[in-house]
């Protein structure tokens, strides 16, 4: 599948926040996975685990907290409060999670890389030109 394609697809609300996430941020890697045609595959797959595992802790959730079927037939309005939190705190910890793993670290300009070592570390202007 040609990038265009992928681009435009419609990979479910995880494999979206990774394509756009790997289309950004990883370029390279974006590029070797769709020259090997397995990007598509990729995105597809993560999207599948990570509705998995929202569906998982979803269920735990709801249950943790009880907001039961009972308490949607007593207190329809209660249950989908209580849905919706929990649903979101599932979708912020996912998110977290996936930024977690991908978390770019500024390179570092070569004069900070000894800044923390002290000033007498860092060499002298002059002694570089003499």
């Amino acid at each position: 599948m040609d990038e265009a394609k992928i681009l435009e697809k419609n990979y479910g609300v995880w494999g979206n926040m990774r394509k756009k996430f790997m289309h950004t941020y990883r370029e390279a890697e974006w590029e070797l996975m769709l020259d090997a045609e397995k990007l598509d595959g990729y995105l597809t797959d993560f999207n599948e685990e990570y509705q998995a595992e929202s569906e998982t802790l979803l269920a735990s959730a709801l249950e943790r907290n009880g907001i039961t079927e009972e308490l949607k037939a007593k207190d329809p309005m209660a249950w989908i409060q209580g849905y919706n939190m929990a649903k979101e705190d599932v979708k912020e910890l996912l998110q977290k999670q996936i930024e977690e793993a991908d978390d770019l670290e500024e390179p570092k300009e070569e004069t900070e890389e000894f800044e923390d070592l002290g000033p007498e570390f860092l060499p002298d202007a002059k002694d570089r030109l003499a």
